[in-house]
Formats: C-alpha cells, structure tokens, sequence
C-alpha cells in the first residue's frame, strides 16, 4: 500500500488534537494498517481529538467501519474524541445507513468540527 493513503497532521489548541487523512478506498486491503494507525494515535498521550478526513475516500465497506466503531470506543474509553469530517456524498451516505451517523460525530469540514467540540 501506498503511504499517501494516510497522512497524519498534529496540532495543539486548547487542547491536542490531530487530523488524519485518508484517501482511496477503506477496504480489506488497507484493514491492518489503518488498524495500527489508529491504536498509534490513541496511544498518543498528547493527543485528545482524532478527526478523520474522508475527503479523498472513495469507499468503505463495513469490515473498515467496524474498525472504525471500534476505535471510537476504545478512544472513548480513554475519554479521548473520534469525529469524522469532509465525507463525500456516497461515503456520508454508506456511513448514514450502517448508523454510524448516530454514534460518531460527523461534521462537514475541520473547521467546522473544531468551532463545535474545541
């Protein structure tokens, strides 16, 4: 796999906070790295809030959301915040049906989601 499939970015502002990128499409194939990245960033005492960027996602199936589910709530346990912004149409809808919507917040730009939670 590529590396330009996830790009991590660290910032601090009140508190710490990181915008993780990704690209392409969340499949089997990017499962175990996405994985590591994420437990990666819950390691990270410095970091309160993850935000993940789909913009440039194409597609996710459900293996990679209930990785995703999961990490919420293994981030959550450490009372640290998983909020997902810049969703495309198609991948906001696959996320709209599985219910996702209901259990992780999602926000249309960073911007928007660090007026809401910082």
């Amino acid at each position: 796999m590529a590396d330009s499939l996830f790009q991590f970015r660290h910032f601090a502002h009140n508190e710490s906070y990181g915008i993780l990128e990704l690209s392409g499409d969340l499949d089997q194939k990017v499962l175990s790295e996405l994985e590591s990245i994420l437990e990666k960033h819950n390691n990270d005492e410095a970091l309160e809030i993850l935000f993940i960027s789909f913009k440039r996602v194409t597609f996710v199936n459900s293996t990679c959301v209930g990785l995703l589910l999961s990490a919420f709530q293994a981030y959550d346990k450490k009372e640290k915040k998983i909020c997902f912004v810049n969703a495309e149409k198609n991948v906001y809808d696959i996320f709209r049906v599985l219910g996702v919507t209901e259990i992780i917040p999602m926000y249309p730009t960073v911007k928007q989601a660090i007026i809401s939670i910082i």
